[in-house]
């Protein structure tokens, strides 16, 4: 079962729910999520310090190091599950959207960057967290095997023509996405100063990487 964090989000600050399991335990990872999401609402993740955070989870640090190897660890951890979040409502929606149907991507990337955008400090800090390890993410992984089983059906079905290795292509669609809206939110928005323009130009891209020519629309 997933982890799921419900916490004082730092875009909405309140009393920290309750974080104990059904029967009766704490669930300290939960805990400690609740804590980096708040800690990030007032500082970078340059400043993130592991004893602030045990100090607000009210963990010591041999606690916090049974859940996560680093800091950076931990805020990869909170942004995948928000990233999750995100992919799930964005994939249910498009899942069987073919070559016509660039303004439906284009609605549900609309979705995705109010998404971004009510998240924008935990998942900007993650995109640091990763660029500082040099790691591909885990729900990178799974994003990456989900546009590739969507690539291959539309390929088996005649809507998209044979071309790149499919788990290639996947997996660029997924880093230059993912880069898109880490740049979008953390400094660059000059390069598409309305969110429509963005989410079309992320619909156009991706649908002609994996169909090719567009439809005369």
């Amino acid at each position: 079962m997933k982890d799921s964090v419900t916490s004082r989000s730092v875009l909405n600050p309140g009393a920290r729910p309750d974080s104990r399991r059904s029967d009766g335990t704490r669930n300290v990872r939960q805990e400690l999520l609740q804590a980096v999401e708040l800690l990030l609402g007032g500082r970078s993740v340059a400043d993130l310090m592991i004893n602030d955070i045990c100090r607000e989870a009210g963990v010591s640090r041999p606690t916090f190091y049974a859940h996560f190897d680093s800091k950076f660890a931990a805020v990869g951890a909170l942004a995948e599950l928000r990233l999750e979040e995100m992919f799930d409502a964005l994939w249910r929606s498009t899942t069987l959207a073919g070559p016509e149907s660039e303004a439906l991507w284009t609605a549900q990337w609309l979705k995705m960057v109010d998404w971004w955008r009510q998240n924008r400090l935990v998942l900007t800090a993650a995109g640091q967290a990763w660029r500082a390890e040099r790691g591909w993410p885990e729900v990178w992984t799974r994003k990456t095997a989900i546009w590739r089983h969507y690539i291959e059906r539309m390929r088996e079905d005649g809507q998209a023509s044979p071309g790149f290795d499919a788990s290639a292509l996947a997996g660029l669609i997924v880093a230059m996405v993912e880069n898109a809206f880490y740049l979008r939110f953390s400094g660059a928005d000059d390069l598409f100063p309305d969110d429509e323009r963005f989410a079309q130009t992320l619909s156009r891209t991706c649908l002609r990487m994996i169909f090719g020519e567009m439809p005369a629309s």
